[in-house]
């Protein structure tokens, strides 16, 4: 999917969104919520260009896990959250799963990104990059993809043996 695709699936999920969804007695009051989707965890909070930014790890395209995508709010006092485009779309063949956990540091008036881009096999098991990401002072997000190449993963694999109160673990690489 291309971020244009993720884009305008996004913005059709918030032009469909019940009106009622504002008023639902068990959304949150004090703590921040996005209009639509799950919201799952929040990464790289910090504080950038005179405003906190709150980036979280969100599906805009329907509440349930699935590839996630970074959202991004910012506040000038924390409880007042003005809701901003799309940071982080999984697009990239190196985040296809989703853009999972990271954080954010200034760097050179830059607001520097660091994600987990999370990458699911059709036939099981996972892997995971460490992406990095720019957000200018415009508020644009720059995708700089993988900051290291992945190495070659030496496989482990531990037996706990148990004989009465005797514990051995053995362990084979």
């Amino acid at each position: 999917m291309t971020d244009t695709q993720y884009l305008l699936q996004t913005i059709e999920s918030l032009l469909n969104v019940p009106k009622q969804g504002e008023h639902d007695p068990y959304r949150p009051v004090w703590h921040f919520a996005p209009r639509v989707g799950l919201l799952n965890d929040p990464n790289g909070l910090s504080f950038y260009n005179g405003e906190y930014h709150l980036f979280y790890q969100w599906n805009p395209l329907e509440c349930e896990h699935g590839a996630k995508a970074w959202g991004l709010a910012t506040s000038t006092d924390m409880i007042h959250w003005q809701h901003k485009p799309l940071a982080l779309a999984p697009t990239e063949e190196y985040e296809v799963s989703g853009c999972y956990s990271g954080s954010a540091i200034e760097v050179d008036g830059k607001l520097e990104l660091f994600y987990t881009g999370n990458v699911k096999y059709p036939q099981g098991g996972r892997t995971a990059y460490q992406c990095r990401a720019q957000l200018s002072e415009s508020g644009e997000v720059k995708k700089l993809g993988p900051v290291m190449d992945l190495r070659p993963v030496i496989a482990v694999m531990c037996v706990t043996l148990r004989f009465g109160a005797m514990v051995m673990t053995i362990t084979w690489c």
